[in-house]
C-alpha cells in the first residue's frame, strides 16, 4: 500500500488501523507492506495522490519498491506486533510470481478530497482483442443515494 502517511502521532495510526481492518488477516510470511512518497519528495499537497501512483507504477515496472527514507521508529500509537506489516527501509524486489502483483494507492488531499486507486500489473497473456468495446462511464452525485438511483437508471436503460 502507498499510504498517505500524514506523519503525525495521531492521523499515520488512524489509516494504520483502517489497513489492519481490511488487510490484518495476512500470513506471517506475506506481510503488506506499506509506504509513502511523503519520506523521499515531502508533502505535496494536492499532487501528492498522483505522486504516490507514479511511484507504485513505477515499482511495479522496475521490480522494485523503493525504501522508505528517515523511518526510524514505528508510531508507537499503532501496535505493529499484532500486525504483519513491513516498511522497507531498503530498497525491495517485487518480481512477478505466480500471484498477480497489486497494490493500493491512497491520497487524503490538504482540500478534503480523498482517493483510493488499484494498481495491478497486465498478466503475460493479456490479449487487446476484446468481443466487446469497453467504455468508463463516471457517475457522480450528491449523496449515496442519488447516485445508486442514478446507476439504477443507467442500468434499466
Amino acid at each position: 500500500i502507498e499510504a498517505h502517511g500524514t506523519g503525525t502521532a495521531i492521523g499515520d495510526p488512524i489509516e494504520l488501523e483502517s489497513m489492519a481492518a481490511v488487510f490484518g488477516n495476512r500470513p506471517q510470511n506475506r506481510p503488506l507492506i506499506i509506504g509513502s512518497v511523503k519520506t523521499n519528495l515531502g508533502h505535496l499537497e494536492g499532487a501528492a495522490g498522483i505522486a504516490g501512483l507514479i511511484k507504485t507504477v513505477l515499482a511495479l515496472q522496475n521490480n522494485k519498491i523503493p525504501p522508505h527514507l528517515h523511518f526510524q521508529q514505528p508510531n508507537p500509537r499503532f501496535d505493529w506486533s499484532s500486525h504483519i506489516f513491513e516498511v522497507p527501509v531498503h530498497g525491495k524486489n517485487w518480481h512477478p510470481s505466480e500471484r498477480e502483483r497489486i497494490a493500493g494507492v491512497s491520497s487524503f488531499g490538504f482540500s478534503g478530497t480523498n482517493a483510493h486507486v488499484i494498481v495491478g500489473e497486465i498478466a503475460s497473456n493479456f490479449s487487446q482483442q476484446s468481443e466487446h468495446q469497453l467504455y468508463l462511464l463516471p457517475l457522480s452525485a450528491r449523496s449515496e443515494k442519488s447516485l445508486k438511483e442514478l446507476a439504477k437508471n443507467y442500468q434499466s436503460a
